[in-house]
Parts: structure tokens; sequence; C-alpha cells
């Protein structure tokens, strides 16, 4: 499991929708996307930007493990 907190800033630039769409879109589904100025306008984008974040992750046990 993963924790963290971070700051929101709401992108109103083009440019930075577009790219943060575009890094959204390839990161989802591994291709490459383009969009138009209408779609980017079309659509709020917020950018988180990481503060700080924790992570664990827990031991598996024998009767965890899936047999093929």
């Amino acid at each position: 499991s993963v924790m963290g907190r971070g700051e929101a800033v709401y992108l109103a630039n083009i440019d930075e929708k577009a790219h943060g769409l575009q890094v959204l879109m390839k990161h989802q589904t591994g291709r490459e996307f383009t969009f138009t100025d209408a779609m980017v306008n079309s659509v709020g984008v917020v950018q988180i930007k990481v503060v700080d974040y924790t992570a664990k992750r827990r031991r598996q046990f024998e009767q965890d493990i899936i047999m093929p």
C-alpha cells in the first residue's frame, strides 16, 4: 500500500494540460495520443506535486502463493 501527501495545482495553460493528458494516456494505454485544442479546453487537469510518501509491502505467506 502507498500513502502520500501532495500539492494539487489546477493547470490553466493549454500546453501544460495537453502534456498532462498525453502522459496520462500513454501510461494507461501504452499508446501515443494527440488532442485538439477543443478537446484540451473541454477538460480540467490537476497536477499533483508529491511532497512525501510512504509504502509498505505485506509479507507473502505460503498459502498466498497461487500455483499454476
